[in-house]
């Protein structure tokens, strides 16, 4: 009998249990369409997706507005994920093509499209075409790997590749930066040897979740840089040679520049996902 009687009971307490999971699921999913909501109507879409190859880079076909992206006129990534016009894989006829890589400044952070060097040289040179492919906040070892990975596909004819000297030799000794995880280099007998990003519980949340983006700004996350173990008390500047061009790194005709540090350097990639 006791048993018989406990029988409702359970059924009554699994029912109520799944009646509360059940309506923390539709507020979960009503706070997360809100905040979806909130952040278009805001225009404060993602602008950053996490990256295998690069570590992070803007989503394809994104519109973004703010000093880390452009001036007045709002950013505009192409298919690729990429703040340039669309290019063609093939190189038209008759054309000098160069691949630009760099960090912000070759990005164009607070710059309008158009007013950037890479489309002044295309405007100011006939036959010429420059392909941006430059990340805020990366690394020589991310720009590297953007070379392989999707500049080369472009058959340049050369890669210019602007180097700035006041962080650049710190960004290479990463496996964590700006709270994003990203790829390094060691140095295995003078060459080069890669290691992938990994991306952490905390970035597939982000990455996916506009709520679970709001909850980690409230409550804080976990480092936003880190060192890679092998370069925690390394001198990377050998690393940094080999990762240039001189060293055959690229394969291509390159010719690079080196930004001077000003008594104000570039803003940093804040927040690591939405609001960058």
């Amino acid at each position: 009998m006791a048993d018989a009687k406990s029988k409702p009971g359970k059924r009554r307490r699994r029912f109520r249990i799944r009646f509360i999971v059940l309506q923390l699921l539709i507020v979960l999913c009503l706070l997360e369409g809100g905040l979806r909501i909130y952040a278009h109507a805001t225009d404060n879409t993602r602008g950053l997706g996490f990256d295998a190859d690069f570590g992070w880079k803007p989503l394809p076909g994104v519109e973004k507005r703010g000093r880390e992206w452009c001036g007045e006129i709002p950013a505009r990534m192409n298919s690729r994920g990429w703040r340039d016009a669309e290019h063609a894989l093939a190189k038209p006829p008759g054309t000098l093509r160069i691949v630009a890589l760099g960090d912000s400044i070759t990005f164009g952070q607070a710059v309008d499209y158009g007013q950037r060097f890479t489309e002044v040289i295309e405007e100011k040179l006939d036959g010429v075409e420059v392909i941006n492919l430059a990340v805020t906040g990366h690394g020589t070892d991310q720009e590297l790997r953007i070379f392989e990975e999707e500049g080369r596909l472009y058959a340049p004819d050369l890669v210019l590749l602007n180097v700035f000297v006041g962080n650049d030799l710190e960004d290479i000794r990463h496996e964590k930066r700006f709270g994003w995880p990203k790829p390094y280099f060691q140095l295995e007998d003078g060459g080069l040897e890669l290691v992938p990003p990994t991306p952490s519980l905390e970035i597939r949340l982000r990455t996916s979740s506009y709520l679970a983006e709001g909850l980690f700004r409230v409550f804080g996350s976990s480092s936003q840089s880190r060192l890679a173990p092998e370069w925690e008390s390394a001198d990377s500047m050998p690393l940094f040679a080999a990762s240039i061009p001189g060293s055959g790194s690229m394969g291509h005709a390159c010719w690079w520049s080196s930004t001077i540090p000003a008594a104000n350097p570039r803003t940093s990639l804040s927040d690591s996902t939405s609001a960058s």
